[in-house]
Order: C-alpha cells, then structure tokens, then sequence
C-alpha cells in the first residue's frame, strides 16, 4: 500500500512537472514573440541616421526588423516579390537587406565635343567613378549610342544592440550600417531584415 501511494505520488509530480516545465517555455515564447514585436515597431517608426567615419565618409544607419519567412510576405511584399524568384530556400536566408541609392551628377569639367561630320558629334566623360558617352546627330542624343556606366561598393554590417550585463543581457534592437564608396552616390532608403527562423 505504501508503495503503490509513493508511485501514485511520483507519478503525480512528474506530471506536474512536465506541465510547468511546459507552461514556462509557452510562457518564454510568447515574451520573446512579444519583445520581437516591439523592436520592430520601434524600428518601422525610426528614421534613417546619418554619420560620417573617421576619414569623412558617409554612413548610413538604420533600425533593422526582426520577422521569420512566413511574416516577411505579410509585412514586406513588395520585398518578398523581389526576392521569391531567387533559387533559395527562404526559410535557410540570414537576412534580407535592400538598398535604394541615387546617384548625383554635377560636372565642374569641361566635356569636350568631337565632331565626326556635321550632322554627328560625340563626347565622352570619365572620373574615377562613372563614364558617360553618347553620340549626337542632328542636335539629338541616339539613345543607342549612350553609354554610361558607374562604380560602387556597397558595405552593409548588421548589428545586434543588447541592454544588460552579462547574464541578464537581452537583445534591444538591430542596426545596420551601410556605407558606400563613391562619394557622388547617396542612399535614399534602405530594409535591413533579419530572419528569425527557429
């Protein structure tokens, strides 16, 4: 009789033990899901920041968003629509980055004309950046004739911030920098996603 109420109370305990033990990881769950929600609402509503390095090139800073695959269609389409033709599982990507640049042409050179005949004519520019070519015939540009092509790097380094110390550290946000090497060229708008998909 003994035994049989010792097993009885066994029993009982494992089971109350699973079941808290289950209830606390539902319970831790929710509250990673929930601070993941308000990181990224924190960062649907920050701005793009600017700054510049040490040796005068501009960066870009951004908030950065925390979503699995399956939300990224939800919360970004037009992102997921770019990037669902790709030959990947999205379910193995990183993150997903998107970058919009625009590229500023002011000349402080003298662009020289060479004249083949007098109806066609053609000029050509170059820096260490960008060339342009074109041709024209009879005061118009022949768009099959216009070259231009432009260089660039792009670096992106995402960041994750964390509040606390040690043990207690959590994660508070996720940035990306992104700086670009050609001076003419600034970066009107970036997305920097990070996917979670544990």
């Amino acid at each position: 009789m003994r035994i049989k109420s010792i097993i009885i109370v066994s029993v009982v305990f494992i089971l109350l033990s699973v079941g808290i033990y289950s209830l606390y990881e539902l319970w831790q769950s929710e509250k990673s899901k929930r601070q993941a929600a308000e990181r990224n609402i924190t960062a649907l509503v920050s701005d793009i920041e600017t700054y510049r390095t040490d040796n005068g090139e501009l960066v870009t800073k951004i908030q950065g968003l925390e979503l699995n695959s399956n939300n990224l269609e939800q919360v970004q389409s037009r992102l997921y629509n770019e990037i669902s033709g790709l030959k990947l599982k999205l379910k193995n990507a990183l993150s997903v980055t998107e970058v919009e640049t625009e590229d500023k042409f002011t000349n402080s050179d003298t662009i020289y004309l060479t004249v083949k005949n007098d109806s066609t004519k053609t000029f050509e520019y170059s820096d260490s950046w960008r060339y342009i070519s074109a041709e024209i015939t009879n005061n118009t540009i022949n768009p099959h004739k216009l070259i231009t092509r432009m260089s660039d790097t792009l670096y992106c380094v995402p960041v994750i911030i964390y509040k606390g110390w040690w043990f207690w550290k959590k994660p508070k946000s996720i940035e990306a920098h992104f700086k670009n090497k050609n001076p003419n060229v600034s970066i009107k708008g970036a997305n920097f996603i990070y996917l979670n998909n544990k």
